[in-house]
């Protein structure tokens, strides 16, 4: 029989064909409610809803700690990166000691510069014509100036030096050509020497090394007669 086109249903009950419309079974006399499975379909999709909300929700909690750990983590690996950073200067200037004053010996650190003062002692000029006047000496200090940094540096004797024997102001001996005179690419070196006619009983020789003309810092070097 095709229940659709005679408009026909089945009683919840008793099972038999009642009219499509009819709210009570004829033969039953019981109510008809809405269909079994009309309301398991709600409840599903009602449970169904419920689980994406509620599951939608517990994603997003979730979610939350884990970008905050990434962050942490990616903050974490910046501060490690810092530290070994850090860690490789702090390597290579670990000899480098900030003192009153310097001498044979020593690495100064000058900002991108730096300079190692080699040896220090007597110089004979093998020039006949260029000798120390009766009852004093040559001095030579000899250096080694290494660019660290990313641009030229310029080293000047005239500009970059000033010299005190025993506090008195005295002025270069140009008898040799191994002065420090010179440009210094990134990365490179350069060598050269300072010469002073000393009297020979001296006992203190004083270099200042100025790092900016247009400040006052200065870097003092210091050798004694002994």
């Amino acid at each position: 029989m095709d229940m659709e086109n005679n408009n026909k249903k089945l009683c919840k009950y008793c099972k038999s064909e009642i009219p499509e419309g009819a709210k009570i079974c004829p033969n039953c006399r019981k109510k008809q409610g809405k269909s079994g499975c009309l309301i398991g379909i709600i409840v599903v999709v009602v449970l169904f809803l419920l689980v994406a909300i509620f599951g939608s929700s517990g994603d997003d909690k979730e979610s939350t700690p884990a970008t905050s750990t990434q962050v942490s983590s990616s903050s974490s690996g910046e501060n490690v990166s810092s530290e070994e950073n850090n860690n490789e200067a702090a390597e290579e200037t670990e000899d480098i000691e900030e003192k009153e004053y310097y001498t044979v010996g020593d690495v100064i650190d000058d900002n991108g510069v730096l300079i190692k003062i080699l040896s220090a002692g007597k110089y004979v000029s093998d020039n006949q014509f260029l000798q120390p006047e009766d009852g004093k000496i040559y001095y030579k200090v000899d250096f080694e100036f290494e660019n660290t940094s990313d641009s030229e540096e310029s080293i000047s004797s005239i500009v970059s030096f000033d010299a005190y024997e025993d506090g008195y102001s005295i002025s270069q001996s140009y008898v040799s050509d191994e002065t420090v005179d010179g440009t210094i690419a990134p990365g490179k070196k350069l060598t050269g020497s300072l010469i002073y006619e000393l009297n020979e009983g001296w006992q203190e020789l004083e270099i200042d090394y100025e790092t900016n003309m247009f400040s006052n810092k200065k870097i003092v070097m210091k050798f004694f007669n002994q």
